[in-house]
């Protein structure tokens, strides 16, 4: 505007320097002046080509803060949302519940603030179309994140250290176990739409979850994976059972990736108690060495004043004085 008005000499050339400005040219501040940009979509806008949109975004400096509202309802396996967000480093991710209010707002408060990209990736649980009653809502939620179809994730690329420094799964019930308190297939038996893929259990060959997911898929012909849900046997369809065991692998690989559960910090962890046992152990028996040394001192010394004091006495019994020659004749 001050160019137009004042219309310098240079007028043209700083015309086009303007014109061909970009985002990563702007000041702190005058990136601060700009709102951020709100997209939001569900989880039907990573199908096709979705993904590689959103993967642009994510690795741009733009304050494109990406709203993803996911009802969980896709069993085929695909890529998880946050792990692909956090591979470009630069964007802050948030994965979230409603049944998690605090987790939610410092979260949400946290995105829109980050200069650069967000994903923000919330649970979505719909009574209508998913199959249950509008009052358990949040109870829905929340065995969600128990049975890890949805997971709680944090990453901040601002914060200080390396990558799995940044990234935090606080708030997950069970962090060191492979359930929070419901699995996958109980969260999923509640809901009218995975109806289909529940059977009551009849015939043989059947194996307890667990035991299906331990098996090699080339070992799973003809076994049928079954659960026990509130006294009754239920069957699973096969693709029931891999869908939990996907996403028991999805929540394995965050715990690994933020350092919640990682055989490298095992390793770490073992080795350095292995070393602080080595120390206390040279501790100890140095210690030991020294006290077994002055025992050894103290033994001698009062040997000798045990002896000094024995040959005092015989030579008073014998006449002798400690020192002095002895009364009689001396002989």
């Amino acid at each position: 505007a001050a160019l137009e008005v004042e219309a310098p000499h240079d007028r043209p050339a700083r015309m086009e320097a303007i014109e061909s400005l970009g985002w990563e040219d702007l000041e702190p501040e005058e990136r601060a002046s700009c709102p951020s940009l709100l997209l939001l979509g569900d989880d039907t806008a990573l199908l096709e080509q979705g993904f590689e949109t959103l993967a642009r975004l994510l690795d741009s400096e733009l304050p494109v803060k990406v709203i993803l509202l996911d009802g969980r309802g896709r069993l085929a396996s695909g890529p998880e949302p946050a792990l692909v967000a956090m591979a470009h480093r630069r964007a802050f991710v948030l994965a979230a519940s409603p049944a998690y209010p605090d987790h939610l707002s410092r979260g949400l408060t946290d995105a829109l603030a980050w200069p650069g990209p967000a994903l923000v990736h919330i649970h979505a649980p719909s009574p209508e179309r998913h199959g249950f009653s509008a009052a358990a809502t949040l109870d829905r939620a929340r065995l969600a994140v128990e049975g890890r179809a949805h997971v709680l994730l944090r990453y901040d690329p601002g914060a200080p250290g390396v990558f799995g420094m940044r990234a935090s799964m606080e708030g997950n019930p069970g962090l060191d176990q492979d359930w929070g308190g419901a699995s996958f297939v109980e969260w999923a038996a509640g809901e009218a739409r995975f109806a289909h893929h529940f059977e009551e259990l009849e015939g043989d060959g059947e194996l307890p979850l667990d035991e299906w997911l331990a098996l090699a898929e080339s070992d799973r012909g003809g076994k049928v994976p079954f659960v026990e849900i509130d006294e009754r046997r239920l069957a699973l369809s096969s693709r029931m059972a891999e869908a939990a065991g996907e996403r028991l692998a999805v929540w394995n690989t965050l715990r690994e990736l933020t350092g919640a559960s990682s055989p490298f910090t095992e390793r770490i962890r073992e080795s350095l108690t292995e070393e602080l046992q080595a120390e206390r152990q040279a501790e100890i028996d140095a210690v030991k060495t020294e006290c077994e040394s002055r025992i050894a001192e103290v033994s001698a010394g009062a040997e000798r004043q045990a002896l000094d004091r024995l040959t005092d006495r015989l030579l008073t019994l014998s006449g002798f004085d400690a020192g002095r020659a002895p009364k009689g004749n001396g002989a």
